[in-house]
């Protein structure tokens, strides 16, 4: 009787896999009975193979085969779009709408985004975007209940009411959800939100409110004029990295009226200096960065030491080690003015393992007693990286949860 009653419970379970596969694992190994993941979230509907949690597949950004929305200016009303294929994309007609919820839907102004590039547009006038909750989907085509149609999501604040929410966390035919069930961006008197450089873009710890520039790398071969390593396809030059995606120490600012360096952690780790970091100004000209504890996304200011002097008109190399004829013991380098003699420039224009260059083209404008400061959002390795107007913000990499 006991057999009996099993075979039966045995032969319900498998009915109700087969007319509905929601809740069935099918084979699952993992924890949360998702779909074919990397182990990276949860939802609990197809079967997978992940050994952490096993939850929706993991495609970053970059990865996707259409456009997304790589930063929003609620005060401007203007959504950033990232391309990531290889072939420009034009916008204008009625495929990509942007959608806050039933009946609030618009098509997107006239515009082409470059193949690996973005393109700001403003958001049409017919939606309402709230600088302290609200919601924004991109779709293409305007099927606004059908989960495949919709390409990007993102709600901030306490998302008023989050529409479409239960269409970003339905489960596309390419394995992925557009938005987990952790909550909005939560903008902390800011009202900007952008997308982290190497994210998914599926869930609020992936945006921050300082910006961020997000490249994405076509991949094909470099073709362009300055031989350099597969990029996006804008300059064909070496791969973008910005300030928060940097694994060291790197330089925010000089004041060259005051002789002060600040040098910023763009890593969600302690750094150290215990006289690894290097400051150079040429051969025999250099001095070790002063003892300090950085902590995570945190600054700190000191005076130029030993011989290294931060006037008018000068170059300032950081290593992260004292290996001055190495490229990859460089870690960032900036100059103003005519830069002197610009020493270490062929080093810092030298592509390293990671495919960047440090530094391209001429010094960044600056009278005599400015304070340079890093842009946030860039590169830092060219004249326009850099401003003598204080950013406000200044860069905080500090991710927002």
């Amino acid at each position: 009787m006991f057999a009996g009653r099993n075979e039966w419970l045995v032969a319900l379970t498998l009915l109700s896999c087969g007319a509905a596969s929601v809740g069935c694992g099918g084979g699952n190994t993992g924890t949360d009975q998702g779909p074919d993941d990397q182990g990276s979230q949860v939802d609990a509907n197809r079967p997978d193979t992940g050994s952490t949690d096993a939850g929706t597949t993991t495609l970053l950004a970059c990865e996707r085969d259409d456009l997304f929305m790589s930063g929003i200016d609620l005060a401007a009303k203007t959504v950033r779009l990232t391309n990531p294929t290889g072939a420009d994309i034009t916008i204008g007609g009625t495929n990509y709408q942007l959608c806050q919820g039933p009946g609030l839907y618009s098509a997107l102004p006239a515009g082409v985004v470059p193949a690996g590039g973005s393109l700001v547009v403003a958001i049409p006038s017919s939606l309402t975007i709230d600088t302290v909750s609200g919601t924004l989907a991109l779709y293409n085509p305007g099927s606004f209940t059908t989960r495949d149609a919709m390409l990007d999501y993102v709600c901030w604040g306490d998302g008023a009411g989050t529409p479409r929410l239960n269409i970003a966390q339905r489960v596309g035919t390419d394995g992925t959800v557009l938005w987990d069930d952790g909550g909005c961006v939560q903008l902390a008197g800011s009202t900007d939100l952008y997308l982290r450089t190497g994210t998914p873009g599926n869930t609020a710890s992936d945006y921050r409110n300082s910006p961020s520039n997000v490249v994405c790398m076509v991949s094909s071969t470099d073709a362009g004029v300055d031989a350099g390593v597969t990029d996006m396809g804008v300059d064909a030059g070496p791969v973008a990295i910005l300030e928060c995606e940097r694994t060291t120490l790197i330089i925010e600012s000089v004041n060259t009226q005051t002789g002060e360096i600040t040098l910023y952690n763009p890593t969600g780790s302690t750094i150290t200096t215990t006289g690894d970091y290097q400051l150079c100004q040429g051969p025999g000209n250099y001095a070790a960065v002063p003892a300090h504890t950085y902590a995570a996304y945190s600054r700190h200011t000191f005076s130029a030491p030993g011989t290294i002097t931060v006037g008018a008109d000068a170059t300032l190399a950081l290593y992260s080690s004292a290996s001055f004829g190495s490229r990859n013991a460089m870690v960032d380098y900036m100059c103003w003015g005519t830069g002197g003699t610009r020493p270490r420039l062929t080093e810092a224009q030298t592509v390293g393992t990671d495919g960047t260059a440090l530094w391209s083209g001429g010094c960044t404008p600056a009278a005599a007693n400015a304070t340079i400061y890093r842009a946030p959002g860039t590169e830092g390795n060219a004249a326009g990286d850099y401003t003598t107007v204080a950013p406000a913000p200044a860069i905080d990499c500090n991710p927002v949860i």
